[in-house]
């Protein structure tokens, strides 16, 4: 990824960025049911200091998985005649990021960010600082771990949309317009634009984001009202409904409403503990049947109804984070489709996070499946059994546990099923390199 150097004065950063990574509150109350629910530790729910998480929803449609994936006696019956011919569409949340370098990141007040944005903008930039951004990172990550791919969407007619509809060509992805001729009619000619994100990086790599979406009460495409057959028809095709919270920054929230319960016909906790959190969670959801939960760092854990996964994260040198909880969701939708064991679908998933972190950048710039392959070929994991045993001591009276570990051999050591990461390599690299899923793996 090239960043562009752009010089301001006296401009400094608040302590939190655009919400796109540190969301806030509005973007946290996410409660539709859905088959997976991801928890990431950056924004708090809960008044303890010790756990604070931010909700991303996986949903899945009209279940269609191969036998074994999971089940409960609320799960929906896919209708006799869909064909499900998509793997993961996404929805909303589609927009251009214009990647700069900046001497320090943008004020903390609202009028000072947005005079900062439209300086930035009165010179557009050169072409090769533009990145596809927002739910195109996970479809892009998800393209390239060979999943069938679209997105659904707005995209102007300028030429930042059509710089997106390129990228998705490239990258074997398709698009659905949300929007219909008559939803535009009487809406502004600036509001059926693109939604542009400008995503600042300072010279120690900490990210600010500004977007015209950041100064408006309102959804940057308010004039968006209802679901398009079009779009009903990609939902009812695609085994899983990608939806995040940042999709309130373009769509109202009766559209992203109406999307997850069509997709459904077919919460959040205020606890500290991650573990407690994700089984609140998955008792709220009428479908819910996975909760992951993001530790950063420290790795991941993976909840159902019946037992705890963990996997600690990999040991890799960061050069950027961005996109690494997009690619996560990308893997863990990979494993759910392709019957994965939960604990190599966690291990998998924290995998390709990781080696989207050893790049520079999301978009076109997330992991290659040969990236993934090359980094799991020689893992090193970020061990910290003192942590674990903390977290897990009060739950593995009540449920079955796994965790992920270096070198402990399979079995019960303790309370706690161990499961060597040796193992769960042996197993997970024949089945990357093979052709036994379908789509194309990118190099």
């Amino acid at each position: 990824m090239n960043h562009q150097s752009v010089t301001f004065k006296n401009a400094h950063f608040p302590s939190h960025p655009r919400h796109r990574y540190h969301c806030n509150p509005i973007h946290s109350r996410l409660l539709f049911p859905s088959p997976f629910l991801t928890l990431h530790p950056n924004t708090t729910i809960s008044k303890s200091a010790h756990f604070s998480f931010t909700c991303r929803v996986l949903h899945t449609p009209l279940l269609n998985h191969p036998s074994g994936s999971l089940h409960t006696s609320n799960a929906v019956k896919p209708a006799a005649n869909v064909v499900k011919i998509v793997d993961v569409a996404t929805l909303g949340n589609l927009c251009v990021d214009i990647v700069l370098n900046v001497p320090e990141l943008p004020p903390p007040s609202s009028g000072a960010r947005k005079a900062f944005m439209e300086q930035l903008a009165a010179s557009p930039p050169d072409k090769r600082y533009w990145e596809a951004g927002g739910n195109c990172n996970m479809a892009i990550a998800a393209a390239r771990l060979g999943l069938k791919c679209i997105t659904i969407g707005h995209v102007g007619s300028e030429i930042y949309g059509k710089f997106l509809l390129d990228v998705h060509r490239d990258e074997g992805i398709g698009l659905v317009e949300m929007s219909e001729e008559t939803d535009v009619l009487d809406a502004p000619s600036s509001s059926y634009e693109t939604l542009l994100c400008w995503v600042l990086v300072d010279p120690s790599q900490k990210h600010g984001f500004c977007s015209r979406a950041d100064f408006s009460k309102e959804p940057a495409f308010s004039w968006m009202n209802t679901l398009s057959e079009e779009v009903k028809r990609a939902i009812k095709r695609s085994r899983i409904l990608f939806c995040n919270g940042y999709g309130f920054d373009d769509l109202s929230p009766d559209v992203i409403v109406s999307a997850v319960e069509y997709a459904a016909e077919v919460g959040l906790t205020g606890l500290a503990d991650p573990i407690l959190a994700g089984q609140e969670l998955l008792k709220k959801g009428n479908h819910a049947q996975w909760v992951l939960v993001k530790m950063g760092s420290k790795g991941s854990i993976l909840i159902t109804k019946s037992g705890i996964t963990c996997a600690p994260a990999f040991k890799v040198k960061i050069v950027d984070t961005v996109g690494c909880g997009d690619s996560f969701v990308a893997a863990i939708a990979f494993g759910f489709i392709h019957d994965i064991p939960l604990v190599t679908t966690l291990a998998f998933a924290n995998a390709v996070g990781a080696a989207t972190a050893m790049g520079c950048g999301a978009g076109r710039n997330v992991a290659t499946m040969k990236k993934v392959v090359e980094l799991i070929e020689t893992p090193d994991l970020n061990e910290d059994n003192k942590f674990w045993n903390k977290l897990l001591n009060d739950h593995v009276n009540s449920q079955e546990v796994t965790l992920l570990s270096k070198s402990v051999l399979n079995g019960s050591n303790g309370r706690v099923k161990h499961v060597t990461l040796q193992n769960v390599v042996s197993e997970l690299l024949p089945k990357l390199t093979s052709n036994q899923f379908e789509g194309k793996l990118s190099s």
